[in-house]
């Protein structure tokens, strides 16, 4: 009985594990690249991000208010 309980567990577990690595690359097809400058110009890239959702890109424009911010 305990094996049987073992092997569910680690049945279990394996399952979890695998569901989760075939998610990963599905989010991150969606992801881009941002890029926040400075003042002079584009070649003076002060931060880069990567964003995955509509949230995280207006988070990463409210705190940079004023800077020019690209995606792609």
């Amino acid at each position: 009985m305990i094996i049987v309980w073992l092997l569910l567990i680690v049945l279990t577990t394996t399952l979890q594990i695998s569901c989760a690595k075939k998610s990963s690359p599905d989010e991150q097809k969606n992801c881009k690249t941002c890029k926040v400058f400075g003042g002079d110009g584009v070649n003076n890239v002060i931060h880069e991000e990567q964003v995955c959702s509509d949230d995280e890109e207006k988070d990463l424009h409210s705190r940079f208010p004023g800077r020019e911010i690209k995606c792609q």
